[in-house]
């Protein structure tokens, strides 16, 4: 059985340790924190990155808008529709003799007509709406994907930095991921990720 007084120099060991143990992975806590803030530093921000896919795929703005207003206009103009026609003509007097000239003639019809109800509501309407729906849809789609994949790209950059890869293989295999994800990110953006994320 150990006294006291004998655990007394262990535990002093032990918290000696420990104390000493608490700088160095404090210092080593601070230097990941860092060289993760000098590689957000270096590339865009992920809202950056998901602005210029959506800009690419053609889904940035909201021309749906501008459709719907463009409907209302269009019920309120007339439909326009014009009319020609040749008109022939002759007078008989006498059996079968014709007394006069034959007299032909050009008619020219114009009509305008408004369609009120449309001012209330149009068709056309259901299908902006449509549009808008999908196109928010497809929005929120392409944003879950580009972030996604740039999250899963900056945990794989700070594997890289905070731990030494076990081979030469894992090294390779870890380099081909970054690369695989920094071309997915690029071709998501039509090449605005390479010319801004500078590696």
């Amino acid at each position: 059985m150990l006294h006291p007084w004998k655990l007394l120099p262990l535990s002093l060991v032990i918290l000696a340790a420990t104390a000493a143990a608490r700088p160095a992975r404090a210092d080593d806590d601070h230097a990941r924190r860092r060289a993760q803030a000098r590689l957000e530093a270096r590339e865009p921000a992920v809202r950056e990155v998901v602005a210029a896919a959506l800009r690419h795929a053609g889904l940035d703005g909201a021309p749906e808008r501008g459709m719907r207003r463009r409907a209302r206009l269009a019920a309120a103009l007339p439909t326009l529709s014009i009319k020609a026609a040749r008109d022939t003509s002759w007078v008989e007097a006498d059996g079968a003799r014709v007394v006069g000239d034959v007299e032909q003639s050009e008619v020219l019809e114009a009509r305008a007509s408004w369609r009120l109800d449309r001012l209330v509501f149009d068709g056309a309407e259901l299908r902006v709406a449509a549009l808008a729906q999908q196109r928010a849809r497809a929005r929120a789609a392409l944003a879950a994907q580009v972030t996604a994949l740039f999250y899963k790209r900056r945990a794989a950059q700070l594997e890289a930095l905070w731990s030494e890869p076990e081979s030469v293989e894992a090294e390779i295999r870890r380099d081909l991921a970054l690369e695989e994800l920094s071309a997915q990110l690029d071709a998501l953006t039509g090449g605005w990720w390479g010319d801004h994320a500078h590696e």
